[in-house]
């Protein structure tokens, strides 16, 4: 079709004769204006009648054609928004983790960088999987049926993984699927249709009691090498008596040692809850205060506890830990059971285990759930779940004996009962009847006074 640019007038020489210049088809035209006579026109607004005439044809074509572009446009603009909104709703297996990644927050829960980095294993082993049992299978949709959820879940337990890890990578790919399904319209998440574990067993991890975390104290008496021997059982140390997990106790630092009116306090954010700005107290008993005593012979510039070990645990973790594996089968502990499928070993004892000890220890000798979850930096759901069961055994045990004790024989004769010394009476008798002000005074006067 005619390209038409919309035309101008001008004036040629002297005798004022009115001519038009327009451009069809990219070329320039040039001509004089003529009345129906032939007569050169002189007058502007004729001159301009004569103009539109002329060009008339022309713009009527160029106003068709653009309309037709505008239309063909228009179309073209439509058919690339359905392509769009199609494409929305298909995603590529491979692409699935960047886009639980880009879903907004409100819609998935707030998990720190460790449980991210999990998540996005479990879903690769997912995805790796599938490849080689369903390589038709490409995209995101509801091919992924109940069947082959349940079918690999029955290829996770074939595995011999514990309870808890079944849980965690079964609970990763319903997690992700429920993210994504409302983006790309599955109809609904297939894995709700296979099972948890209730009340998973530990079973990669054996019994540990608090009495044999303190035994393995002694070990460290014993003639045998280590890299920074005695940093290591200062290490030991902060886990028996703070139950702190491995990397708090490495990277504590003499400034989280404080003093509180009941004497000395670690205070310091664990690295599991630093997203969360959490913070925990827990009490520096006796025994770790001593050891501390005996740390501050290394004390340097870097303001760790353990400084060697700080420098080489940031280095090499791994070193670090095969160490602390090192010191529980010198103790005479069961460091690995069965091998996975993968020939890894499983750790049966491990620095957790002196958390989960302690916690346990003090579950039972009736340490408050309050006071635990201010401790340990746990939630109270958490430490209802791995620290506060009952040893069955020693409940009625130790049901007997309460129940005894409170059962007093009123014939009997008390004076045969030993009394306490009569200095230690007066002091009790004192207390209760001083304020309790000047008798927190007079326990911080007795006390140590904080030496860091």
């Amino acid at each position: 079709m005619a390209r038409i640019i919309k035309g101008r007038l001008f004036t040629r020489g002297n005798n004022k004769n009115y001519h038009v210049q327009y451009y069809l088809n990219g070329q320039e035209i040039k001509k004089v204006l003529r009345d129906e006579n032939g007569a050169s026109i002189t007058n502007k607004k004729v001159a301009q009648k004569a103009m539109d005439k002329l060009l008339a044809p022309y713009l009527v074509k160029d106003e068709v054609q653009r309309r037709e572009q505008a239309a063909s446009a228009l179309k073209t603009a439509k058919e690339k928004a359905q392509e769009i909104e199609q494409n929305q709703n298909i995603l590529e297996m491979k692409n699935v983790w960047q886009a639980y990644l880009d879903a907004p927050q409100d819609d998935k829960p707030n998990s720190g960088p460790g449980t991210m980095s999990n998540y996005k294993r479990h879903w690769a082993e997912f995805v790796d999987w599938l490849k080689i049992h369903y390589p038709e299978i490409k995209y995101f949709n509801d091919d992924i049926t109940e069947s082959i959820a349940k079918e690999y879940a029955t290829y996770l337990r074939n595995l011999k993984i514990a309870d808890s890890t079944f849980n965690y990578k079964h609970t990763t790919v319903k997690l992700v699927t429920r993210v994504m399904m409302k983006y790309y319209h599955l109809q609904k998440n297939v894995w709700e249709s296979v099972k948890r574990v209730n009340n998973p067993k530990q079973n990669t991890k054996d019994n540990f009691t608090f009495e044999q975390g303190v035994a393995t104290l002694e070990i460290f008496d014993d003639d045998f090498y280590m890299m920074h021997k005695e940093q290591i059982k200062t290490i030991f140390n902060l886990g028996v008596y703070s139950g702190m997990r491995l990397s708090d106790c490495v990277l504590l630092k003499w400034k989280n040692i404080i003093s509180l009116t009941d004497g000395l306090a670690i205070k310091c954010i664990p690295i599991k809850t630093k997203r969360l700005n959490k913070e925990i107290i827990a009490p520096v008993v006796k025994p770790l205060q001593d050891e501390l005593t005996i740390a501050k012979n290394w004390k340097d510039k870097s303001g760790y506890i353990c400084p060697d070990v700080a420098e080489r645990f940031i280095r090499n973790p791994s070193g670090v830990k095969k160490d602390i594996i090192k010191v529980f089968k010198h103790a005479g502990h069961t460091v690995s059971k069965n091998e996975s499928k993968k020939k890894r070993k499983v750790s049966a004892i491990g620095f957790h285990s002196l958390r989960h000890a302690l916690f346990s220890y003090l579950a039972s000798k009736g340490v408050t759930i309050e006071k635990l979850a201010s401790w340990s930096g746990d939630s109270q759901k958490t430490l209802l779940q791995y620290y506060l069961h009952a040893d069955n055994n020693k409940l009625i045990t130790e049901a007997q004996e309460i129940i005894s004790a409170s059962v007093i024989d009123i014939s009997a004769d008390t004076t045969a009962l030993p009394s306490p010394e009569p200095e230690r009476q007066q002091l009790i008798n004192l207390a209760k009847e001083i304020p309790i002000d000047i008798v927190k005074d007079i326990l911080q006067q007795l006390q140590n006074k904080n030496p860091y």
